[in-house]
C-alpha cells in the first residue's frame, strides 16, 4: 500500500467534488504576512542538503503555472484575489489514494511561484507510523544518513544551497510545504509597494505603445 501512496504526485484520479467554502477554508494565505511567515518558518530540527530540493521532479525555481497544469491538469479549484491581496492566486488539487487524501495548494504572487503545501489526511486517524513513513521517505532523498530524534517529533526544515527549503509540519494535521525562497521572491515580499508601483509603470508604458 505504501508504495502506491508514495506515487501520488503522478496520479490524476479521484478528483475532488468539494465546494468553494471547503477550499477557501483550507487556503493558507489571506494577507502578505502569511507569505512572509511561510518564507521564514520556525522549526525544532533544521538541516541542510547538498542536493536541490524538488517537488514532483522540478526544482522549486522552475515551477510555474504551466508546469503545474502539465503535471496535474485543470485545478479542482482556484482562488484569485484581486482585492485584499492583489495578485495572489492559488491552484488547489485534491487526490485520494487508498484511504489517504492529499490536498495540494500551489501559491503564486504576481505570477511568481512562492510555495506548495501538501496536507495528508486519512479516513480515520493518521497514525504515528504513517507519519514516520512519509517523513523517512522525504528525508531519504536529501539527508539519507541522518538519524532523527523521534522525541522531538517531525517539525523539520531542510534547506538546499539556493536557500529553498521544505518544511514538515507534524501537528494536528500533517503537511509538507516546499518553499521557493529565491532572492527575487524575498525582494517581492519585502518590497511589495515598490514592486506594484514598478508593475503599474510597466503597464502604462505598454499601453502607451498603442495610443
Amino acid at each position: 500500500m505504501i508504495s502506491k501512496i508514495l506515487t501520488f504526485f503522478k496520479l490524476k484520479k479521484g478528483k475532488s467534488t468539494r465546494g468553494k467554502s471547503y477550499y477557501e477554508r483550507e487556503n493558507l494565505v489571506f494577507k502578505l504576512e502569511d507569505f512572509v511567515l511561510k518564507s521564514n518558518p520556525e522549526a525544532k530540527q533544521k538541516y541542510t542538503t547538498d542536493k536541490t530540493i524538488k517537488y514532483n521532479g522540478l526544482a522549486l525555481n522552475e515551477i510555474n503555472e504551466a508546469s503545474v497544469l502539465r503535471v496535474f491538469d485543470i485545478p479542482d479549484f482556484e482562488v484569485v484575489d484581486e482585492e485584499v491581496l492583489k495578485g495572489h492566486k492559488v491552484m488547489f488539487y485534491r487526490r485520494t489514494v487508498d484511504n489517504f487524501t492529499f490536498l495540494m495548494q500551489f501559491h503564486f504572487f504576481h505570477g511568481h511561484f512562492i510555495f506548495v503545501s501538501s496536507k495528508v489526511t486519512l479516513h480515520g486517524v493518521l497514525l504515528k507510523s504513517d507519519r514516520k513513513v512519509f517523513v523517512n521517505r522525504i528525508l531519504k532523498k536529501y539527508i539519507p544518513d541522518i538519524e532523527l530524534d523521534a522525541e522531538k517529533g517531525y517539525d523539520i526544515k531542510v534547506s538546499d544551497s539556493s536557500g529553498n527549503f521544505l518544511k514538515i509540519n507534524d501537528e494536528v494535521i500533517f503537511s509538507v510545504s516546499y518553499v521557493n525562497n529565491s532572492t527575487s521572491n524575498q525582494q517581492l515580499l519585502n518590497n511589495i509597494d515598490k514592486y506594484e508601483e514598478k508593475l503599474e509603470q510597466t503597464i502604462d508604458e505598454e499601453v502607451d505603445d498603442y495610443i
